[in-house]
């Protein structure tokens, strides 16, 4: 779940950031995360997004979400003109 706040600019170009939490329906953990993005339309209607993640999780167990705590990502994502969309993330070391 998460919130997304996104511009279009004169030349097409986009600029997003946003919020969210992902959480365990298994363990009941969560991890928040924070990102911003800058993206454009392809000529298929698809926006292709790039920008940078930081998630932080709740947890200092060992539980699903804990190799969340802390991370930073850079991401890569795709949305169609439906609202359907493919995020990939990439842990920055």
């Amino acid at each position: 779940m998460g919130t997304v706040w996104s511009i279009t600019n004169p030349d097409g170009t986009t600029y997003s950031e946003g919020q969210g939490i992902l959480t365990s329906t298994a363990t009941g953990e969560m991890a928040t995360y924070t990102f911003q993005a800058i993206g454009q339309y392809g000529p298929d209607g698809k926006l292709r997004n790039h920008g940078s993640v930081f998630f932080n999780s709740n947890t200092s167990s060992s539980g699903q979400l804990s190799l969340l705590n802390k991370m930073i990502g850079v991401l890569a994502d795709e949305i169609d003109a439906a609202g359907n969309s493919m995020t990939r993330v990439w842990e920055l070391k």
